[in-house]
């Protein structure tokens, strides 16, 4: 290989390996569909707000994870709605997966009894994911996915998983209120 090879094998290499230390951890903004069809409307749910400056942006794949994990994090939510009602939740869950009882009547009825206090779009096409081209973002586990979105940017990752982390994240990105 000769040396102007050589310089052009290593600069590409090297455009390459920036490129990929670049790369998204998550997306910048979020396309945000509306129009889809909302289901949890019992009365006391807030409705969902496509024009707050604040917002807790969710994508759940029903095809392959239940709604367990919103359970394991009833508190909070309705924590949130509470002690935060300028923060907007945006849920889309996507799909349905009919041999594990995942529907979109049996989601809608546990999110009752949950009384997880957001409504929720169910995205039967999967619109949301695709809009935003998440299949791009480079997690292990793509079935479940939150965002901090403040003024239309996303900020990063919400960890409403472990609630201290969630509440700094509450604090740090929105600050208290």
């Amino acid at each position: 290989m000769n040396s102007r090879h050589l310089n052009r094998f290593l600069i590409f290499s090297l455009l390459l390996a920036a490129s990929a230390c670049n790369s998204k951890e998550h997306p910048q903004t979020l396309q945000l569909p509306e129009g889809l069809e909302l289901i949890n409307q019992r009365q006391g749910t807030k409705e969902i707000c496509h024009s707050c400056e604040k917002k807790i942006v969710l994508y759940h794949d029903m095809t392959l994870s239940s709604f367990y994990f919103l359970k394991m994090s009833q508190e909070l939510w309705i924590d949130l709605a509470e002690e935060h009602p300028e923060i907007s939740v945006i849920l889309y869950s996507y799909g349905e997966n009919k041999e594990k009882g995942r529907t979109k009547e049996s989601i809608e009825s546990y999110l009752h009894e949950i009384s997880f206090p957001y409504q929720v779009y169910y995205d039967k096409e999967n619109e949301f994911y695709e809009l935003n081209e998440l299949e791009k973002i480079p997690y292990k586990w793509k079935a479940i996915q939150s965002y901090m979105v403040l003024d239309g940017k996303v900020l990063g990752r919400s960890e409403f998983g472990i609630p201290e982390l969630f509440a700094q994240n509450i604090n740090e990105h929105f600050g208290s209120n």
